[in-house]
């Protein structure tokens, strides 16, 4: 089979710059700060920084410019180089992804600096995801939850799409409700046309033997007698 390219791979082509302007994010950006110190569990609920996040995620998503922080997605051989590099943003990061916020920590990210200072570093991160081909489209969702992506990505990558973006999330810590009932929904439905295949492809080799079985019978039978019979003769 074919691998499948990724749809993020020429962003392996750019070269992170050494500092890049810290763009404000506003009320976002500073809750999401406050959440990497664990301040605001009282008064602010995530799901409001979340919905802040991606109430921005056209502006951000995929922006190098504004990037604070780029992803090297590394992939299950450490003598290759990154299968991806990906512009990010620590809110989106800190606010959603525990495992890449506590790289971030353990590396003196941005995030502790960005209320601070008009610039932050463009800090690199390699991450080491078990699907890494698929982990762009996981932090796609983490900035966007376009569904109607998603529903494309899962029909037109190669198959165990879904299952590489459960496991991803399942690594990165990433909990969304939206995001596992679309991938297990994905994986019934694909598991019933397997089944509905399954079950055709049966029948028809029934039918086959079934046809095979009446020829068999029909040259086996005796030919009708042709002798006449002894009253006529």
């Amino acid at each position: 089979m074919q691998t499948a390219i990724s749809p993020y791979q020429h962003h392996q082509h750019y070269s992170y710059p050494q500092h890049v302007p810290m763009h404000d994010f506003s009320t976002a950006a500073a809750s999401a700060a406050e959440v990497a110190n664990d301040t605001t569990a009282d008064s602010i609920p995530r799901s409001y920084i979340i919905d802040k996040l991606r109430s921005l995620s056209s502006t951000y998503w995929g922006d190098g410019f504004t990037a604070d922080c780029w992803l090297l997605i590394q992939g299950h051989s450490p003598n290759h180089p990154p299968i991806t590099l990906l512009p990010a943003h620590s809110p989106y990061l800190v606010a959603c992804v525990p495992t890449l916020r506590d790289l971030l920590a353990a590396a003196g990210g941005p995030i502790n600096r960005a209320l601070n200072s008009a610039t932050a570093p463009a800090l690199p991160l390699t991450v080491r995801p078990p699907c890494p081909e698929a982990f762009p489209e996981l932090l796609r969702w983490v900035y966007m939850a376009d569904i109607s992506h998603l529903r494309r990505f899962l029909k037109q990558w190669r198959g165990g799409a879904a299952a590489a973006m459960l496991a991803n999330a399942a690594w990165a810590g990433v909990v969304d409700r939206e995001l596992r009932i679309l991938c297990e929904g994905y994986m019934l439905e694909e598991e019933a046309k397997d089944d509905a295949a399954d079950l055709a492809a049966r029948a028809k080799e029934m039918m086959e033997e079934g046809d095979g079985d009446s020829s068999s019978c029909a040259a086996a039978a005796p030919s009708p007698s042709l002798a006449v019979p002894a009253e006529q003769r």
